[in-house]
Formats: C-alpha cells, structure tokens, sequence
C-alpha cells in the first residue's frame, strides 16, 4: 500500500502574509481532513513549518512527506457499508419463519416480532451501529436452517412440509436471484452465521460427527465463494457459540460433547476460511464468539448476567429479566444479542476502518479484547488440538 501523502501549496507570498503561526494552523487544519491525529501531527507541523521559514520569496511548490517515515500508519478509510445482507439460521431470523407460517411460529408474544428471542437480535443493534438504516437490512435467514440445504424447522416444530423451508445454501441462490447483470454490492457486508443446527443434529457415532462437521464447513464455504463469485468483497462469518452452555444440551447429559463438537467445528472453519480468504481476494472477517461465551461463563456478574443456565422463558415473573443469558433452551437473549453486535462492529473495524464517522470503542471492548476479530489463528481451547483424537459422542 502506498505510504505516501502529498500535501501541494500555492502561497504567493508566502513570508509577507502568512507568519510560522498561521502556517501551523493551516497545516494542522490539513492533517485533520487527512484523519491524522492533531497531536500525533507534531512532527509533521515541526517540520514543515521549518521547511517554510527557509523561503523567503514564496512561489509555488510541491511537497512529498513520507508519513510512514514518521511514524504513522496511513491506511484509506474504507468505503460506509451501504448495507447488511444475511444469510444464516434462527439467531438471524428477523422474521422470516414468522411470515412463512402466517405469523403464528415463533409464536409472537412472548417471543419478540417473530424474532427468536425476548427482543432485538444482533442486526437490529449492529446496523444503528455501523450508520446503517433498518430499511437496509437484507436478511434470508430462516429458523432452522442447516449450513446446506436442509431445514430442520418442519421436523423440529411441525411445520407443514409444503413450506420447502430453505438451509443457507438456498437463501444463497434466492439472493443470487436478486443480484441481476449488476452482481453483488460490493459496499455491503455480508454475514453468513449458521452451524448450530448442524452441530445439534449429528450422527452419534464419531466418525458419522466429524463427517458432518466437516460437510458444515465444506457447506460455508461453498456460500461464501458464491457470494464472493457474485461480487461480495466483505463477508463477516461469526464461529460457534460453546454450545454445550446451552440449557438443551445441558438438560438431556451431552454439554461435554455439544462444547467438543464446537470446538471442532470452530477449528476447521478457521482453517477453511485462512486458506479461503487469499484464494477469493477477499476480506473474510471471522469473529470467535466461543471465546466470548467462555468469558461470560466464567464471570457473567462482569457482564451483567445473573443467571447463564435457565432459560428466560421459564420464568415469566423474574424479577431481573435483563440478567438472563438464554431465552430459551437453544437461543440467547436480546442482551446477548447486543453483545454480539458489539463484537461484530469490534471485528469490522480492527479488519479495515469504517467511514462512518464513529469513532468511539465500543463499550464490550473489555469482553472482547483483541481476540474477537481472527485474522487467523484461532485462540480457544488447548481441546481443539485433541478434537481429532476424542469421540464426539459417547
């Protein structure tokens, strides 16, 4: 990347008019436009002023400053994301199985506008977040989707077969469909987070588990290259939650293996997405969400939580509400989705600066630290390296 900025002056009469002071304001007004940190511009203002006191005539000059040279890192702001575009399963489902089925599943209250939680979902918070209007939320995600082609949604709630309810890979052609001879925003950031209901519905028997596992990965990949086919130049694919942290692992004696299937999953999807993200040319953000599960596991007063083990939903008269982790046996809740969100806009902005104007750290910071965005190794468990050794299932 070119580390070079050139800052061009006509100052006609440079030494009559314009004194040392007003050159530095000038020039500190300059490095603003170029978002260089007034106080990291010292240097810069030191030093041109000194070169400017040396003419004496003024006339017309152009000056090169190596910005690199001094210290500065001068990357281009990228271009405001235009929009969200979402593909994935429940925890995306802005709606999506609630219309399908006439609005009556997830039955609305007391889950929130067909959303699979007490209240707003990741998007929801994440797009205020990055600039983005709520009517530029694009999401194909549908409860129950698998990373393929497959729905569990039917089996698992008695839906109506007819519904042809769509995996990932579906909503990938129903999106590709809408693209037309212009192809894919290449501004929008696009989400693919899906897996869980592929890791809950695995074979029993260890090889059976790390096939699926593998067919998961396999799956998301084939929807990234597709997207990135179609014109997609940023694409954020969040990793499996612990999902043994779940009430319905919990309840029915397989946490153990729901946190190993995880782990396992986690690390072949980072291994996939490495060696993708070079291949396609283009930034694949992914963002360790089990890391952050673990944390707040390990200290939810920190975060807020008073309660990480019974769902929500089971208790309609809590006194904290807002203390709660899982709404219900499988899905988090709105304060978790916020979280979530926070560690997605933490993962956009350490991938590439994001012109939007903001410039405040997010508050989850502290949850996050500098592992959130992976770009690539993966830091969880010493388990991972034993993944292939251990049964899934026992």
């Amino acid at each position: 990347m070119n580390k070079q900025l050139t800052l061009n002056f006509d100052f006609p009469n440079l030494s009559v008019s314009l004194p040392p002071d007003l050159l530095s304001f000038d020039l500190s007004e300059l490095s603003r436009k170029y978002t260089v940190e007034l106080s990291d511009a010292a240097p810069l203002i030191d030093a041109a002023n000194s070169f400017l006191r040396e003419l004496s005539k003024g006339g017309s000059f152009s000056w090169s400053i190596d910005l690199k040279a001094l210290g500065f890192d001068c990357q281009p702001a990228a271009p405001p994301i235009s929009q969200l575009v979402i593909f994935g399963d429940s925890l995306s489902d802005r709606g999506n199985l609630f219309g399908v089925t006439s609005q009556q599943f997830p039955p609305s209250p007391p889950y929130f506008e067909g959303r699979f939680a007490n209240g707003l979902i990741w998007a929801d918070y994440l797009a205020p977040q990055l600039g983005i209007d709520s009517d530029r939320i694009s999401s194909f995600a549908v409860g129950g989707a698998k990373t393929g082609r497959e729905n569990i949604a039917t089996t698992l709630f008695g839906l109506p077969e007819s519904l042809n309810l769509p995996g990932v890979l579906d909503q990938i052609d129903t999106f590709a469909a809408t693209t037309g001879a212009y192809g894919a925003d290449p501004h929008a950031l696009y989400v693919v987070w899906a897996g869980s209901n592929d890791l809950l519905n695995l074979p029993p028997d260890p090889q059976g588990a790390i096939a699926g596992i593998r067919q998961a990965v396999s799956n998301i990949s084939t929807a990234i290259t597709k997207l990135a086919d179609l014109g997609a130049e940023r694409v954020l694919v969040p990793n499996s939650i612990d999902l043994g942290l779940a009430p319905f692992p919990r309840r029915n004696g397989v946490a153990a293996q729901a946190t190993q299937a995880s782990i396992g999953f986690n690390q072949a999807l980072n291994q996939a997405l490495t060696a993708l993200e070079p291949a396609l040319g283009i930034d694949i953000i992914e963002v360790d969400l089990f890391s952050i599960t673990q944390r707040i596991a390990a200290s939810p007063g920190e975060f807020g939580f008073t309660n990480i083990t019974d769902p929500l939903i089971e208790q309609p008269n809590s006194s904290n509400p807002d203390g709660y982790f899982w709404w219900d046996q499988i899905h988090p809740t709105t304060q978790v989705h916020q979280l979530a969100a926070d560690a997605f806009e933490a993962a956009i902005a350490q991938s590439a600066p994001v012109s939007n104007g903001r410039t405040q750290a997010s508050p989850t910071e502290r949850l996050i630290g500098n592992g959130v965005g992976l770009h690539h190794p993966l830091v969880t468990s010493p388990a991972v390296n034993r993944f292939a050794e251990s049964p899934l299932f026992v």
